[in-house]
């Protein structure tokens, strides 16, 4: 098994695939750029997962920092759109409490 390091992500890998992911680590530039666009989106994917709270109708949030989170979200569903390799990829800042 080989573990490559990332923007802050380690991934374990078998031959050909990703077994486990976790974040927090350097990576070795040796990898693919698919594999590179994948673990931007597996962090996209939790960065989204940790703030859908913030756009149900009951999440206590005024309409304007509720507007605030939604802008936030769309910028991280755009970044393959946004940044042309995986290495240019700025991960957007999560909005200010209110």
């Amino acid at each position: 098994m080989e573990q490559h390091i990332q923007h802050g992500i380690a991934i374990y890998s078998d031959i050909g695939g990703i077994m486990n992911i976790f974040f927090g680590f350097e990576v070795d530039e040796n990898i693919s750029e698919d594999d590179k666009w994948n673990i931007i989106f597996v962090k996209r994917s939790n960065l989204l997962s940790r703030c859908d709270w913030t756009q149900l109708p009951d999440s206590g949030l005024s309409f304007l920092k509720r507007l605030e989170w939604q802008t936030y979200r769309d910028a991280l569903r755009s970044i393959q759109d946004d940044f042309p390799t995986p290495d240019d990829v700025i991960f957007p800042p999560e909005p200010a409490e209110e």
